[in-house]
């Protein structure tokens, strides 16, 4: 009786532990507004001690990765049976049948969500995963390399918007009190609260930082 008694009580132990550590893991969102502002062309931010700079990448996985490396491989093969086939008849090729079989199964693992960061309602992106942490003492250093990433020229944004990479800034209780959205399709950063961003600020030497920043090139 005691023996089960005991482990009745600890399996209820590791399951209010393992509710307490994903609690813990979920990104929450208290927004800070006047942390980032900008002085001319300048980004600045009001430092505080025990904030911490940490950067996230949507992520669904190897499987999707598969998945949209053999669309993207394929597109050439699709336009050549487009050819041969013309464009009302190109669904009954092989290559066409394959790559819906690719964009269904991409669709399968997204579960119905966008490429998206934040939302209105500040709910982050449920695929949104962790790449890196950097000390609040590193944060100037982040922003002296952004802010003298002077390029040769201003990028167009586009408005397609669909950012995969964040940089969050978290306070020392863990909560996220500003977020930077970096859309590089698009060309285009957000912040979370928003600021308006000249459009000086951005150029092609801004993003080419926030790519290795990002450690997208190794």
């Amino acid at each position: 009786m005691k023996t089960s008694l005991i482990i009745i009580l600890l399996g209820v132990v590791l399951l209010f532990a393992t509710c307490e550590n994903d609690q813990e893991s979920q990104l929450v969102f208290k927004a800070e507004k006047g942390f980032f502002f900008f002085e001319g062309d300048t980004l600045k931010y009001n430092s505080k001690e025990g904030y911490q700079i940490e950067t996230y990448r949507i992520d669904y996985g190897e499987e999707y990765k598969k998945n949209s490396s053999l669309l993207f491989a394929s597109f050439e093969e699709l336009l050549i049976a487009q050819g041969k086939l013309g464009f009302e008849k190109v669904e009954e090729s092989e290559i066409y049948k394959k790559r819906a079989k690719w964009g269904k199964e991409m669709e399968r693992i997204r579960k119905g969500n966008g490429d998206y960061i934040l939302t209105d309602n500040y709910q982050f992106h449920p695929f949104l995963k962790k790449t890196n942490t950097f000390v609040e003492d590193e944060m100037q250093a982040f922003l002296n390399g952004l802010n003298s990433s002077i390029g040769e020229y201003a990028v167009e944004p586009h408005f397609c918007y669909a950012p995969k990479d964040a940089i969050l800034l978290k306070d020392k209780d863990g909560k996220v009190v500003s977020c930077i959205e970096i859309c590089f399709e698009c060309t285009t950063i957000e912040f979370k609260p928003e600021i308006q961003v000249p459009y000086t600020y951005l150029t092609d030497k801004h993003f080419e930082f926030l790519r290795k920043f990002l450690d997208r090139l190794k």
